[in-house]
């Protein structure tokens, strides 16, 4: 017999069973020779999903929410296909207590077309989309400001977001939509080039962009018309340009008690979704894309970080139906880059507060933060377990999973330690 703290007894054996040699070739096993109270509980810990307190325990962002840090005074924005359903949004924040969206939209059908109503095809996954970002952000950042442009042309695409970036200098932009699925589909380098002047003009506006990476892991043209191309490896064309953070995503392991444990790439190869990620045939690499995986690159890298993406540890929102709102969960990078804006959002507010630069263009940044050994505390969760269907996860940069998931009160830290060493 033996005694736990607690005043917990147990019985085991002092050491391994033996089998007699005369029987061995008939026991497969010996089992039940102890009752030690060792039990198995899931990494997952509700069937609806991740909730916003479980996320920011997870991604270490209850230091700065118990310091007060909400995303009050900073702005988000996002540009999506629809109005969003103003119904679901509030359903989420009666579920979890929070305070009521703090939510403008705007639509300009003459210029960006109108935005799809309960008509067309694809409104009830376009509605979903919409209202996830926005349940992202405001789970996690319920003091920042919301401001969605409703578009309808995807050719217009560009001109939406420069419109946003006009009204909304050193705002948040989180994305999970486009034009095009990968580079090699024909028109891919003209819309990427439209888009690419946009980002840079929104990168001088100290506007930090977090764009979904893709959920067809490393064969973004899937699915696709094309035979020639559907299978070949490729990215997004809009997560591959070199003036935004391409948001990849993971699949979230939380420990017994809340806490972090491990993540894995995000990839699933029967039904073909993971972490989008590869190299760029467009972009060469960035000077700042420099951290340790990323010397063989020749061009730009997707993603460069990733967050919990995998409908398994997917995030517990709401989703508007014919029928009204429904619960459940829901994932792809379409969560893991308002995730990322939500934790700028934080840090911004975090650096507002001491009189600092916000974050603005995260890269050169980010990159430093993972190769610097002076940076005050390692600011990323690094991920080495799974693919994208087609790129381990590594120590490092990876092209499925970037340089990590975010510890987000060492990330403060050390934008506040680059504000003071690099300005």
């Amino acid at each position: 017999n033996f005694l736990l703290n607690g005043n917990t007894r147990f019985y085991a054996p002092l050491r391994e069973p033996r089998v007699p040699a005369a029987i061995a070739r008939s026991v497969l096993a010996v089992t039940g020779l102890d009752n030690y109270p060792s039990y198995s509980t899931f990494a997952i810990p509700s069937t609806t999903g991740l909730t916003p307190s479980q996320i920011a325990t997870f991604y270490n962002m209850t230091p700065l929410r118990n310091a007060g840090i909400d995303g009050t005074g900073v702005t988000v924005m996002f540009p999506e296909w629809v109005v969003p359903d103003q119904a679901t949004l509030d359903a989420f924040a009666k579920k979890f207590n929070l305070p009521p969206f703090n939510l403008s939209v705007r639509a300009n059908p003459s210029a960006w077309g109108a935005p799809a109503t309960s008509s067309n095809q694809s409104y009830w996954e376009a509605e979903g989309e919409a209202t996830m970002d926005l349940e992202i952000v405001h789970g996690l950042a319920p003091g920042a400001k919301e401001v969605v442009y409703s578009l309808g042309n995807p050719g217009d695409l560009p001109l939406t977001l420069e419109a946003m970036v006009r009204d909304h200098p050193g705002a948040v932009m989180s994305s999970s939509i486009g034009n095009l699925n990968c580079e090699l589909e024909p028109g891919a380098k003209q819309d990427s080039t439209a888009l690419n002047a946009v980002f840079e003009q929104a990168a001088s506006e100290g506007i930090s962009i977090f764009w979904a990476s893709g959920d067809r892991g490393a064969f973004a043209c899937l699915p696709g018309g094309d035979p020639a191309i559907e299978y070949s490896v490729s990215v997004d064309p809009g997560a591959d340009s070199p003036y935004l953070t391409g948001v990849g995503g993971t699949t979230a392991f939380v420990s017994s008690t809340g806490a972090y444990f491990k993540e894995a790439a995000w990839g699933e190869p029967v039904s073909q979704w993971g972490s989008g990620g590869g190299v760029s045939t467009l972009y060469s690499r960035p000077s700042w894309q420099d951290a340790p995986g990323t010397a063989s690159l020749t061009g730009r890298g997707v993603p460069d970080v990733a967050a919990d993406a995998d409908g398994v540890s997917g995030w517990d929102t709401f989703s508007p139906t014919p029928n009204g709102p429904v619960e459940g969960p829901n994932g792809g990078t379409s969560a893991a880059a308002p995730c990322w804006a939500s934790v700028t959002a934080l840090v911004d507010q975090y650096l507002m507060q001491q009189h600092l630069h916000t974050v603005g263009f995260a890269n050169p940044a980010l990159y430093l933060f993972a190769r610097d050994p002076k940076v005050p505390a390692p600011a990323f969760h690094q991920i080495t377990e799974g693919s994208n269907l087609h790129y381990p996860a590594t120590p490092g940069w990876n092209p499925a999973t970037g340089l990590g998931s975010p510890d987000v009160a060492h990330l403060a830290d050390d934008f506040v330690w680059y504000d003071h060493t690099h300005g």
